[in-house]
């Protein structure tokens, strides 16, 4: 029986030109972001950028379809990128941590769900809820990619721990640095390390504990 406490989750297939390429469950908000930062996180967009992304409500599932297209011949040159910024100092930290649940528990009262944004160091951007951690994240790299975005020069900053499959995400997408209320893993260390990234953990505490800072 449905209770008004519950929080909603949905099912979704998210199929690229026409093929089934991901199943698995969400909040079904911000979908657009969803499948965009879900592609982008998993290098399918090198080359391609994104045509048309179109919603189909069924009783099963939803079903995120989206077109592709070939990126235009300067929008894959190299450039001389700008270093990354270094993360933020700690008390900037703790107020955009706080901001983050704060938005949190505006959106979702009953609780349930996980927070994550960009941030250029000084204020959130992009901030996306999930029932799923990992979706958080895909929907704030995907709403960064959808806006126009560039991630390079900013950080990513979430209530959930640092997994070794988000600090892929994050390493796949360009952050700059990732800070979070709880702890990385090991394999989250090793792959951030791998990509320059440094990781801020248990950012809203005393004992803050920082890897891969420079």
């Amino acid at each position: 029986m449905a209770s008004r406490h519950a929080v909603e989750e949905r099912r979704f297939v998210l199929e690229l030109d026409g093929e089934s390429t991901f199943r698995g469950t969400c909040s079904p908000d911000a979908l657009h972001a969803l499948a965009a930062g879900r592609l982008l996180a998993e290098g399918m967009l090198e080359g391609r950028r994104i045509a048309a992304i179109d919603v189909i409500e069924r009783d099963d599932a939803i079903v995120l379809q989206v077109r592709l297209r070939a990126a235009e011949s300067h929008e894959t040159l190299s450039r001389n990128l700008p270093p990354h910024p270094p993360p933020p100092p700690q008390e900037a930290l703790h107020d955009m941590l706080r901001e983050l649940f704060r938005a949190g528990d505006e959106r979702h009262p009953e609780g349930g769900v996980h927070v994550a944004a960009l941030s250029d160091g000084e204020r959130l951007l992009h901030i996306h809820t999930d029932v799923g951690r990992h979706n958080a994240v895909d929907k704030v790299l995907g709403g960064a990619l959808l806006s126009g975005t560039d991630v390079r020069q900013l950080g990513l900053i979430l209530s959930a721990r640092v997994s070794g499959e988000i600090a892929r995400k994050a390493a796949a997408a360009g952050v700059a640095w990732i800070a979070t209320r709880s702890l990385p893993t090991t394999l989250a260390i090793e792959i951030a390390a791998e990509a320059g990234i440094p990781i801020v953990a248990r950012a809203a505490a005393r004992d803050t504990y920082v890897w891969g800072a420079p």
